[in-house]
């Protein structure tokens, strides 16, 4: 049986090519060159720009089409990924990222078959994404029993199996089995497992359809007072307004592929490069437009690699009713800033804290921007403002009375000062 799969295998199988059998005897000579070095600087919009030019000029290599192909999948343009793709001849030796994309149409055009047989015989999007995806596309065919199974043998396996029991939870609830969900979440049948925020979304709805609202408000109430997640917020608020609210959170095969994406991007990290976690991501979305924590994470790993423009336009396109609008907007301003955009940056942060004044993560951010800008009167506003929407006493927020002290000292403010100074000190002898 094919097993032992190496994350770090597969990252190498889906790198970069650093050869190509392209010769440059013609004018895409240039573009390649300069296709080359927007790969080595990791920006994905260039590189597949000069990609282009230089595939229009005819020049057609197995480096190359891989090379464009990850470019454009990084960028989430599956389209044009699969266009180039399809250059290939399909003479059984399809570099994995060839595989990979046409693996990810098969499953946004619903070829639940098609895709299910490719990832049976290893050609689907990579050995892990298709040992975890079969339990899904088993489930697609209407065979839970096989998808149980493939999910149980995944978990046999050293450092896989709270990911296999996450989407065997995740399988059950998308049939109406929240006992067997639950049974999974609560830690009952497997032990522990991480608490995720998508976890304990995906726990807090099936205790709904159990009848057990009180428990989900309370699993909800547990984890949201440790961090203030804004999908578990709405969840509550949701909750409480309707306590039989309908399981929405995976529901169709496609969704819960897109969760596999997303899952294995979220443990890939990004230790190893950016790459293959943004593909990942990419391919999570593009399955499923509704899964916005993919995007989100999109967002963010292309901050991580300074690909400050396209990461803004990423967090943009966020819709302002999700509730990780607020996250993008931080993150979009923060791309501004790292951009050189300081007044954009300023912009989308003021008009963040103005829309919404009383959440403190807002207005630190905001204030934390602004005295890096050296903008002390407005940042210590800002600071004033995330104060008066915390506890006080609670040790973790020293840092915002000694970021207003320092405000304050530019601004020859002595007596505030010195004031949040001592305070701040005092609060961190506690931490």
């Amino acid at each position: 049986m094919r097993r032992s799969i190496s994350i770090i295998a597969i990252a190498l199988g889906l790198g970069l090519s650093t050869t190509s059998s392209v010769v440059a005897q013609d004018g895409s000579a240039g573009a390649y060159l300069a296709a080359r070095q927007a790969v080595l600087e990791g920006d994905h919009r260039a590189a597949a720009s000069y990609f282009d030019n230089v595939l229009q000029s005819g020049s057609i290599g197995a480096g190359l089409v891989g090379n464009a192909i990850l470019a454009n999948a990084a960028m989430g343009q599956w389209d044009r990924a699969l266009d180039i793709a399809n250059t290939v001849d399909d003479d059984g030796s399809a570099p994995d990222l060839i595989n990979l994309v046409v693996q990810v149409d098969r499953i946004r055009r619903g070829e639940t078959s098609q895709a299910l047989l490719a990832a049976e015989e290893a050609r689907g999007a990579g050995p892990l994404v298709d040992e975890l995806s079969k339990g899904w596309l088993y489930l697609a065919e209407g065979n839970m029993s096989l998808a149980t199974e493939a999910f149980l043998e995944l978990a046999t396996e050293n450092g896989f199996a709270a990911l296999a029991w996450y989407h065997l939870g995740l399988a059950r609830a998308s049939v109406g089995d929240f006992e067997g969900a639950n049974a999974i979440f609560s830690g009952e049948e497997f032990g522990p497992i991480q608490a995720t925020s998508r976890g304990i979304q995906a726990h807090a709805q099936a205790l709904v359809q159990l009848d057990r609202a009180q428990d989900a408000l309370d699993l909800l109430a547990a984890s949201t007072a440790i961090v203030a997640d804004p999908a578990l917020l709405q969840l509550t608020e949701e909750i409480r307004d309707n306590p039989t609210r309908s399981y929405d959170f995976v529901v169709t095969s496609e969704q819960g592929i897109a969760e596999v994406f997303y899952s294995l991007a979220v443990g890939l990290g990004s230790e190893t490069g950016t790459a293959l976690p943004l593909v990942y991501t990419r391919a999570g979305f593009a399955i499923d437009p509704s899964h916005i924590d993919s995007l989100l994470l999109s967002a963010e790993l292309l901050m991580q690699d300074r690909q400050y423009e396209l990461a803004a336009e990423t967090y943009s396109s966020i819709p302002l009713e999700h509730p990780r609008h607020v996250e993008a907007e931080l993150g979009r301003g923060g791309a501004y800033f790292e951009m050189g955009r300081e007044d954009a940056a300023a912009e989308v942060l003021t008009a963040l804290a103005r829309a919404y004044p009383e959440m403190s993560t807002v207005q630190s951010s905001l204030a934390d921007m602004l005295r890096r800008m050296e903008r002390f009167e407005p940042a210590e506003a800002a600071y004033t403002a995330a104060i008066e929407q915390i506890n006080v006493e609670d040790p973790r927020f020293w840092f915002l009375f000694y970021a207003r002290g320092i405000c304050r000292e530019r601004l020859d403010i002595w007596e505030g000062a010195e004031a949040d100074f001592r305070y701040a000190l005092q609060l961190k002898t506690f931490c």
